[in-house]
């Protein structure tokens, strides 16, 4: 069912959106977690390490897709907010089109980067062979994660974000059962997981197309409308290409700072991991509640009704707050059951490996949650003042974060060690704040001057 956000209460229609989409999230960050859990316990450390660091790397690439497909499909919110019938299916017409462009780039790019960005990270030797196939196998099937982020993104945008996570639930159920056949049966180890991704992403896929192409016909393009539009491919590259290349700076922050965390060793590198699973979870969080923010945004800026816009910022604000409150303390309760989720079998071949894997993963976690209430508003005010049409700023903070993790895989790390590492991430939160919310009041004060005049006049 669409959802218009441009009528009724803020606060509850954004808390409303966040929950469905939330749970969306958190179940597709079990892909990972999932695969995590499975090669930890039947294929043992070095396994995890290099999922570890395969994820870093899958995160420049499939980071630029995420972005890529919410830029796509600001557009199309939009849209739906001015009650541009034709510029909805034009709009969606053209996400198609940039769909192929984008799986072909990332597939040939992905496969040809692989194994030299695993060399140029100093990726350790027992981990490099798990690392490798753990991503050319996500890069040869990036076609369905793709596919899966632009159809939930064509859902999103005019407020159905609860048919996404019903198909999303299915293909994680499918996932764990494909883990335990490929994994745990067939001893494909490394290999496994990915096949089981790849697979249950695709299947979910397909009954997703033919519920949009069925019930929202108003979106599906005509024969007409799927004639190339270069007005609107340009719109949406515009919006989703700089979208796409700050998540994929981001990512080649944390590239970096994976190069300088695989100089500790084989525990310290299997502990960032857990650490990194961890806050993935929590980001997805964010994540979530920043996207329906930028949903509530993008159809109110279409609508031209930008003190609505205002009034969401507040209200996501007082959200987030609330659930960095509640992560804390889930986390400082259930740490011990957390981190046993990871080394409950009998890998770890001494206590004292075991013991220098679960302290690495707390002292990145312990000083990551207290600085979690900055991460969540810059995720929801950067996702306004793109929902804005203003890409300039994000993507300048986005460099921002590239240089500020540069300098701590460099130097913090080399002064301060490991600890160096995991205050880093924290540090580029607190700056690329700055820039974001100085460009959202901006952006809204000019907005706001606008509308006045125009109702003077």
């Amino acid at each position: 069912m669409t959802k218009d956000m441009t009528i009724g209460n803020p606060l509850k229609l954004i808390a409303n959106f966040t929950v469905p989409f939330l749970i969306g999230n958190l179940v597709q960050q079990f892909y990972y977690l999932i695969s995590s859990i499975f090669v930890s316990v039947y294929v043992g450390p070095a396994a995890l390490g290099g999922v570890g660091i395969s994820s870093t790397v899958l995160f420049v690439t499939f980071g630029f897709v995420v972005g890529a497909c919410n830029g796509f499909c600001i557009t199309l919110a939009q849209r739906f907010g001015a009650k541009r019938k034709k510029g909805i299916k034009l709009s969606v017409a053209s996400s198609i089109y940039l769909y192929f462009v984008v799986t072909i780039l990332i597939t040939i790019v992905g496969v040809l980067i692989t194994k030299p960005i695993l060399n140029l990270i100093d990726t350790p030797a027992e981990n490099f062979q798990h690392a490798y196939i753990f991503t050319i196998i996500h890069f040869l099937g990036c076609f369905s994660l793709i596919a899966y982020n632009l159809l939930s993104g064509f859902l999103r945008s005019v407020g159905d974000n609860k048919t996404p996570l019903f198909f999303l639930i299915i293909s994680v159920i499918l996932n764990i059962i494909l883990d335990f056949i490929t994994v745990a049966i067939l001893n494909l180890k490394t290999a496994g997981t990915a096949i089981s991704i790849v697979i249950s992403q695709a299947i979910c896929c397909i009954p997703c197309l033919i519920f949009i192409h069925k019930k929202y016909s108003f979106m599906w393009p005509t024969k007409k409308e799927f004639k190339i539009n270069r007005g609107y491919i340009t719109a949406q590259t515009k919006i989703g290409l700089p979208m796409g290349l700050e998540f994929s700076i981001t990512g080649i922050g944390i590239i970096i700072l994976q190069k300088a965390v695989n100089k500790f060793g084989e525990n310290i590198i299997a502990g960032f991991t857990i650490a990194m699973r961890i806050e993935d979870l929590i980001i997805a969080v964010f994540i979530a509640l920043a996207t329906a923010t930028a949903t509530f945004a993008a159809q109110n800026y279409g609508a031209k009704k930008y003190e609505r816009i205002k009034k969401g910022a507040h209200a996501s604000s007082l959200i987030g707050i609330f659930l960095c409150i509640v992560f804390s303390i889930l986390l400082l309760v259930l740490w011990d059951p957390i981190i046993n989720l990871f080394l409950s079998n009998d890998f770890t071949t001494t206590q004292e490996t075991k013991n220098s894997i679960q302290e690495a993963a707390k002292q990145y976690i312990d000083i990551a949650i207290f600085n979690f209430p900055v991460l969540c508003l810059l995720l929801i005010f950067r996702s306004i003042v793109l929902a804005l049409n203003k890409t300039l700023i994000p993507v300048l903070s986005g460099f921002c974060e590239l240089v500020i993790r540069i300098f701590g895989a460099f130097f913090l790390a080399k002064l301060f060690g490991y600890t160096g590492i995991c205050w880093t991430p924290s540090c580029t939160w607190y700056v690329t704040f700055l820039i974001i919310i100085g460009s959202y009041f901006t952006s809204m004060m000019k907005l706001l001057k606008k509308q006045k005049l125009h109702l003077q006049n």
